[in-house]
């Protein structure tokens, strides 16, 4: 399985890793492949993104061109959804003088961390609040009209996931990002965050820390021997 896909992925690395500004596509390239794993690793918006930006929309079928433009438009909709839902739990938290930071793909939005805001899929909100806050941030979000889901689980790090029938996104209440806390302590984090755009985040070491050991930890890549391209995006965003 893994060598089914060499020319696809040498492609992707391409496209998102180089600057150069030639075709990347050559005649052994299977576009079915190169679509059924950049959905896989939920990269689809953030390829359209590059390809229009390096100027290689002309180089794929039109049928796909437009494929990817109806995805990417739906996510860019989404996400502008996503960053007006922030901000309006960010107002609330910080009012209530809740002591949190949003993390993961919503801060990584929040900070511009992409060209383009469309290129990010995001799940839902996590936020990380201090153990001393995080029932009365729940007993909040309650009041302003999320409530628990039925099949939501409840972790050590995390509370059982909540929705808002008029919100787009569920929101998950982080009191910790691992359940060992020996890794990105929730204190530590806290007493380093940054204020972007009217929101708290994580510095961006701590992001950038985040967002390797998530997928390693909490997702077990380690375990699965597994990779998410998001995440490689993402830390290759960050480190640079």
């Amino acid at each position: 399985l893994v060598n089914t896909y060499i020319n696809e992925k040498e492609f992707l690395n391409n496209l998102f890793f180089k600057k150069q500004s030639s075709s990347f596509f050559n005649q052994n390239i299977d576009f079915d492949k190169i679509v059924h794993f950049s959905s896989s690793h939920l990269m689809l918006p953030s390829m359209y993104s590059k390809l229009k930006e390096k100027n290689q929309l002309k180089y794929i079928p039109q049928e796909l061109e437009k494929y990817l433009s109806k995805i990417y438009k739906m996510n860019h909709k989404r996400n502008m959804s996503l960053v007006n839902e922030i901000k309006e739990i960010s107002s609330l938290f910080r009012e209530k003088k809740i002591n949190h930071v949003f993390i993961k793909g919503s801060a990584n939005i929040i900070s511009g961390l992409y060209t383009n805001i469309g290129d990010r899929m995001v799940g839902d909100i996590d936020i990380l609040v201090h153990k001393n806050d995080l029932e009365q941030a729940y007993k909040i979000l309650n009041l302003e009209g999320y409530f628990k889901l039925k099949n939501s689980f409840i972790t050590t790090r995390h509370l059982h996931r909540i929705i808002n029938k008029n919100k787009l996104f569920a929101i998950e209440l982080h009191k910790s990002l691992f359940d060992n806390e020996k890794v990105l302590k929730t204190k530590e984090i806290l007493e380093k965050k940054v204020y972007v755009n009217e929101v708290y985040i994580p510095c961006e070491t701590d992001r950038f820390y985040n967002n390797i050991y998530n997928y390693q930890i909490n997702d077990e890549g380690y375990a699965k021997l597994s990779y998410s391209y998001k995440c490689i995006y993402d830390y290759f965003l960050l480190k640079n």
